[in-house]
Formats: C-alpha cells, structure tokens, sequence
C-alpha cells in the first residue's frame, strides 16, 4: 500500500536506502538489545533466540550496522541523516562505550563511504565534489543552489502536502508508514536502542525532506522523497496493527484503512 515498488523500479536509489536501512535497523536490534527483554514472549523462546552470552555482542553484528550505515550515504547522500540517528542510537547503551565497539562499525562505514570519496574524485574533480555540483538543467541549478542544496526549512505546504495531500500524502499514500507514528512507544518498550535509530531516522528525513524546496518530488506519483524511511516506520507500524488486531472493532477498522491505502 505505498509506492515503494514503483520507485524500486525506477531509476531511483529510494528503495536500496530503505533495504540498507533494514539491514542497520537489525544489527542495530543484537547491537542495543538488552538480554533480559525484547520482542520474544516467552523465556523459552527468549533462550532460543539468544546466540552469544548475556550482554555480548557478536562483532559482525557491529561492523554491519556501520556498513549498513555507510552504504545508505553512498547510494543518496541525504541518508548521511540515517548515519547520524545510527551513531546516537548505538551510543545509548552503554556496553557499546569501548573502543573495540566503536572501531568495529567505523571500519564498516568507512568502506563505502571512503569508495564514494573516491568516485566523487574521478567523476568530479575531487572526494567533496558531488553531482549536485553539475547539473545540466538551469532549473536544477537553480532550485540546489537556494539553501543547504535545496533544504530551507519546512514549510506549511510541505507539512500539510506529505502527511495530507491526495497525490503526494502519507495518509492514503503509505498508511502502513502512517500507523508506524503510533507504534514508536510500543517499539520502546520492546528495543530502546532500535525505537532511538527508527525515531530518529524517521524524524530527521521528515524534517529534511518537508524542508526541501523540491518536496514534492517532480512528477511521481506519492511521497517519492520519504520513501528510504518507509522500512524503518513499518517496524513500529507493525507493533501498532499487532496491539490494534486485540480489540475487533479496531483490527476491522485498520483492515479497512490498510485496504483503502491500497487501492488508492
């Protein structure tokens, strides 16, 4: 019910951050994850599902997030925001404050980033030159120039155009996205550190892409810009629908928005 699929057929690197995205939001999961709690309901499940030691941390599971991480600003520099909440997210527990914990995703994100330095510097001229920097069109280069490439600040068009709008709205555009604001408490309860990177990340592309002077994004159709953070609000989207499906008159009415987002 959103318009994931389109862009992920098209020539858009929208639906690859949202996959990354995942990927960080999982590691992130066994990274922050606190032994004693989390999405298991039972004790026997919960030792089943655990793999390392009470409080450990596989090191694959660290290099990942940052790699994820990385890959997400290589494929659409905007993602640098999904970095940010990743790093803050991380930090939050404390058994990530050594420098073995640290190292481990800063090697991982460096991988793809340093290789995006290094195509800037052979497409470009130089590892901070970026494609924003050549544009062919005037209206392109006149539309990045205003602002941060094109970021001002949110707007009331912008606001009401990518939560409410028909053609461009989250409302009937991505419902599934929409529920995911009213599951951000239940998926703290569940995984802090996961709920800080889902919030986070999901609040900082809405603040970015509601500022944009272009947040409509062209000629698509549905929110096109806020698609890479589609993945992430799922998450606690689906907490909602679990704890809505408890009551019937409230499954039957999520059935019935979830439907409508659809066929819309």
């Amino acid at each position: 019910g959103t318009c994931f699929l389109h862009y992920g057929a098209a020539f858009f690197g929208h639906a690859l951050v949202t996959c990354v995205a995942l990927v960080a939001a999982l590691a992130m999961y066994h990274c922050t994850r606190d032994p004693q709690r989390g999405f298991e309901e039972t004790s026997s499940s919960r030792e089943d599902a655990v793999d390392d030691p009470p409080g450990k941390v596989h090191p694959a599971w660290r290099f990942l997030l940052g790699f994820a991480g990385g890959l997400a600003f290589a494929i659409e520099y905007q993602a640098a925001v999904l970095c940010i909440a990743i790093a803050i997210a991380y930090m939050s527990t404390r058994r990530n404050w050594n420098i073995k914990a640290i190292l481990l995703p800063f090697v991982g994100a460096m991988i793809p980033i340093l290789a995006t330095f290094a195509y800037n510097h052979a497409a470009f001229g130089g590892p901070f030159e970026t494609s924003y920097g050549h544009l062919h069109h005037s209206f392109s280069k006149t539309l990045h120039s205003k602002g941060l490439f094109g970021i001002a600040g949110p707007t009331s068009a912008s606001v009401h155009g990518l939560f409410f709008g028909l053609s461009r709205g989250m409302l009937l555009g991505a419902p599934i996205v929409m529920l995911g604001f009213f599951g951000v408490r239940m998926l703290w309860e569940k995984s802090r550190g996961l709920a800080l990177y889902v919030g986070l990340g999901c609040a900082a592309y809405l603040l970015l892409i509601t500022g944009t002077l272009i947040w409509h994004g062209g000629w698509g159709f549905g929110p096109r810009l806020l698609v890479p953070m589609f993945g992430l609000a799922t998450i606690p989207g689906a907490l909602a629908l679990s704890r809505g499906s408890q009551n019937l008159q409230t499954s039957l009415l999520l059935r019935v928005y979830l439907v409508a987002g659809i066929l819309f």
